[in-house]
């Protein structure tokens, strides 16, 4: 569906040999996206993408036809269960400062991210996150079904392709790195002491090394 939808916007706004960069499923889109149209993007930086072995996408899929277990995925339960209203922002901020995927992240990076992702309620007089707890647990249900294509299409990936993968991740792993080192248009940079909103937790050094790829 998303990867459809870029597809449109791109089509609609006549996008072509631009700079693509997405982080986590984005990163999986701007991928996917390059190799389904060459002309799109004149180089890519995908941010700790969701890419998974072809292993782990069979195996993904085997359990798809067992929906209790399926649905017990530590993540789609977590974005099943997530809280989403508060009544006051110091609320969020105390609350989501207490997780540990957060634990990296400063003070003024993460009171910005909660002001992305949530919207304050005249009506129920609350602070509201701004998506769908069910959109967010179809998209860790779902997002790995196409990640074949990625695999059996690498070749036709022809441009400067930027990685960067954090120290600790659960998506883009030291196997997946490995194998899509295949493609030689593809670079892959290590973030150090960083888990995957390290965008947010070390922005600073990821911006350097964005902007040093784009120019060379």
């Amino acid at each position: 569906v998303f990867l459809n939808d870029f597809q449109t916007y791109a089509k609609e706004q006549n996008v072509k040999h631009s700079y693509g960069m997405g982080h986590s499923v984005g990163g999986n889109i701007i991928l996917r996206a390059a190799i389904s149209d060459r002309n799109l993007f004149k180089s890519i930086v995908l941010l700790d993408p969701t890419i998974f072995t072809p292993p782990i996408v069979h195996i993904w899929r085997m359990l798809s036809f067992f929906p209790k277990l399926h649905s017990q995925f530590p993540l789609a339960r977590s974005a099943r269960n997530r809280r989403v209203n508060f009544k006051r922002k110091e609320d969020i901020f105390n609350s989501y400062r207490t997780k540990m995927i957060f634990n990296k992240i400063p003070d003024t990076q993460l009171h910005e991210y909660i002001d992305s992702i949530f919207s304050y309620s005249e009506s129920y007089q609350n602070f509201n996150i701004n998506f769908s707890r069910k959109w967010e647990e179809k998209i860790f249900l779902k997002s790995l079904y196409d990640d074949i294509f990625i695999w059996e299409n690498l070749d036709k990936l022809n441009i400067p392709t930027l990685i960067l993968q954090p120290e600790s991740s659960p998506v883009f792993r030291n196997s997946a790195a490995q194998k899509i080192s295949s493609n030689k248009n593809i670079t892959i940079s290590r973030i150090k002491d960083s888990t995957h909103l390290f965008p947010l937790e070390k922005h600073e050094e990821t911006t350097q090394i964005i902007k040093k790829f784009l120019s060379e």
